[in-house]
């Protein structure tokens, strides 16, 4: 099993829903609403098809979920981009009794944009990310890349035989849609584990935002330090390394 994980990609995830233009409650006039933003998206989000097969794991044999599926606005993020104030209301979609310690349920979307006095849902995603546990969905918050560019950042904690991780996940908008741009692990230890002392690692990692040159995403810094294993049974190592990704064909990528 390797101890630290890095994933790196851009998943090509979700065509942009339809299901908006359709209605007639797409917007509301005045300041920012919560209550109203919510009803809208989980409006917008009755309109989106899932398998359960391909997108909810544990749930096989219930073919083509609808009706079935429970949907919940769990957090409202800041999203502005190029002077225009924006929010992304994220929703979490999954059957009914998905409870299991693998099941992850489906983040979608709906980015609502402030023009003349009014808040109007510009697009709506149905997946984002599939990230989470017991049904539950990861914690999710707004990352800063720099003063134009935001991102929603997705913190999820998972532990196996006394291994215990943290894996951050960015996405930002991509091409007009919202996407996967980086999945790092930024801290890992096996302290529940019950080994020795010398046999018990622990390392942590931060991230620095590096502003690039005629690009609109800035290069992102990874560096980890701590400890780490140096073999099974073998005392642990001191530990440290700096990547530095850089942004390029919708995704970040080591040089």
């Amino acid at each position: 099993m390797t101890r630290r994980r890095l994933w790196i990609h851009g998943l090509a995830v979700c065509v942009l829903c339809a299901g908006l233009s359709g209605q007639g409650m797409r917007g509301f006039s005045g300041n920012w609403d919560d209550a109203k933003a919510r009803e809208i998206a989980i409006s917008a989000s009755s309109a989106w098809h899932y398998s359960s097969d391909s997108d909810f794991q544990g749930a096989s044999g219930q073919g083509a979920v609808g009706a079935q599926l429970e949907r919940h606005a769990y957090a409202i993020l800041p999203f502005d981009r190029g002077g225009t104030a924006r929010r992304l209301v994220l929703i979490a979609v999954s059957p009914r009794d998905y409870t299991c310690r693998a099941c992850a349920p489906v983040t979608g979307g709906v980015i609502f944009v402030s023009k003349d006095g009014r808040w109007e849902a510009g697009y709506d995603q149905a997946r984002i990310v599939s990230l989470g546990a017991n049904g539950q969905p990861p914690k999710a918050r707004l990352q800063q890349l720099g003063p134009s560019m935001a991102v929603a950042a997705f913190e999820m904690n998972s532990m196996a035989q006394g291994l215990e991780a943290t894996t951050l996940t960015l996405v930002g908008e991509v091409s007009d849609k919202l996407q996967e741009v980086l999945s790092v692990e930024t801290a890992e230890t096996n302290a529940a584990a019950g080994l020795p002392k010398n046999q018990t690692f622990g390392w942590k990692a931060t991230l620095e935002y590096i502003p690039a040159e005629n690009r609109e995403y800035p290069d992102i810094r990874v560096r980890s330090s701590g400890t780490k294993e140096a073999g099974e049974g073998k005392p642990v190592q001191p530990y440290s390394s700096t990547v530095t990704y850089r942004f390029s064909d919708g995704s970040y990528k080591a040089p």
